[in-house]
């Protein structure tokens, strides 16, 4: 996949989470920081967490931060942009291969059409 990189070092990365599944295809974020996401204007109402591998092709597991809390990122229903959090971000630190997960670990959510999250990501990770 090609990412468009503006001039100051940001690039959205689309996620894609098919009809009647909760977890987006594989990313490579190639080592750049996340730093929100946007909803697409149509979202089955669930929150955003996270997985990861160490390699595109890994077993992904669920994020969890330091406080063993699942990271997730709280949405609502609409098209927004959603900056994370400095302990989402910290969370999310060094983790290149990652998934999206509509819903959590215990409770998915499927989303019910095709859906684009895109991630907004930066230089300097």
């Amino acid at each position: 996949m090609i990412v468009q990189i503006e001039p100051r070092g940001v690039a959205r990365m689309p996620f894609i989470i098919h009809s009647g599944q909760s977890q987006s295809d594989p990313m490579d974020t190639k080592g750049w920081e996340p730093v929100a996401v946007q909803l697409p204007s149509v979202w089955t109402t669930a929150n955003i967490t996270f997985l990861a591998a160490e390699k595109f092709n890994g077993t992904y597991l669920p994020v969890y931060g330091p406080t063993a809390t699942e990271t997730k990122v709280t949405t609502g229903t609409t098209a927004k942009t959603i900056v994370f959090t400095p302990t989402t971000i910290g969370d999310l630190d060094g983790l290149r291969f990652l998934k999206l997960r509509s819903g959590t670990e215990a409770s998915p959510v499927n989303q019910a059409a095709d859906r684009v999250v895109n991630m907004l990501l930066k230089q300097g990770a």
